[in-house]
This record gives structure tokens, sequence and C-alpha cells, in this order.
């Protein structure tokens, strides 16, 4: 489950970061932000697994099983930290939208790149929780759980960009970029 979740977040980071910015949508920058924490996710799902399975030594009597929650708390604390500087930059695009600044309406590309994300990351959800079902681990679940949150943050980024496009107001996609941030701490 590591290496798939790596290797499909890593592909939708790219996917996402790349159109974002080329097609001008703050939101699926910011939904790229949602897949950058999944792909460290999977790398700690891959590092914790081999070490909680080794066995008890003399300095760790109770064996190497709590990685996987120390590691879930680093993983929190890093991303809050980016998250919170995303936000600054969308409450900055946001200000310059209201002094009359506006930035243009995104290309339709990042809709269908947020529509791909919203399919990948569905299947990725279920095939998480079910992973984690067998295997009872937290890193796991809390792959899983992430997997949801870019569903919904996927489909937000849809929707906004939908409204964007097809009223022609620029700003809805700032907007969804601040609620991507919001819902990602």
């Amino acid at each position: 489950i590591g290496w798939i979740g790596l290797f499909t977040n890593l592909v939708l980071l790219i996917l996402k970061g790349f159109i974002g910015v080329i097609a001008g949508s703050q939101a699926l920058v910011a939904d790229a932000m949602y897949s950058a924490k999944d792909v460290i996710t999977s790398i700690l799902v891959i590092v914790s697994y081999h070490v909680a399975n080794q066995p008890l030594d003399k300095e760790h009597p109770y064996g190497h099983g709590k990685i996987e929650f120390i590691l879930s708390l680093v993983i929190s604390v890093v991303f809050l930290t980016v998250t919170v500087v995303v936000f600054v930059h969308a409450l900055e695009l946001l200000w310059m939208d209201i002094e009359g600044e506006a930035h243009t309406v995104p290309h339709v590309i990042a809709l269908w790149a947020a529509l791909v994300s919203v399919l990948v990351n569905t299947y990725m959800y279920f095939y998480s929780r079910c992973v984690f079902n067998q295997a009872n681990s937290p890193m796991v679940k809390t792959l899983s759980m992430h997997h949801h949150a870019d569903i919904v943050s996927s489909l937000a980024v849809a929707i906004g960009l939908s409204a964007a496009l097809f009223l022609n107001l620029a700003w809805i996609d700032t907007m969804v970029a601040l609620f991507e941030t919001v819902h990602l701490m």
C-alpha cells in the first residue's frame, strides 16, 4: 500500500501542481498539497512498516511499533506549517482581487485535472481502507483518511472551477484555495 500510494500520489502531485500553475488555478495548486501530504505519508508508511517489524531489543523492550504514532505526529506538524504558508498566499491573492487586481479565470484543463484526481483518490481510498482493515496499522489508517480528504478536496476544486469557468468569476478559485488550506489544516 505504501508503494502504490507513493507512486499514485507522486503522479497526482506533479499533475495537479503543473496544471494548476499552467492553468492559473490557485485551488488546484492548493489541492496538489494534499497529494504532497500523501507522498510523504506513503514514504513514512514504508519506513515505519520496516522499523515497526523489528524484533525487541535492549533499548526497545516493548518493540518498535510506536514509531507509527510518532511519524503520524511529525506528518501533522509539518503539514500544518506548510498549510499556513499556502493559506497566507491565498489570502494575499484574495486581497488583490478585492483591490481590483483580479487574476484571470483558470483554464478548463484545471477542471479536468480535478476530476481525474477525484476518481483516482476514490479508488485509493477504498483500496487503502481495505488494507487497513486487514493490517490494522495506524499509518495505513492515516493514509486512508488522507485519501478520503483528497476526495473532498478535489471535489471542492472541481465544483469551484466549474463555478469560476461558467460564471466567469476568478475569485471563486481563490476562495476554494482558502477552503482547501483550512480543510488541510
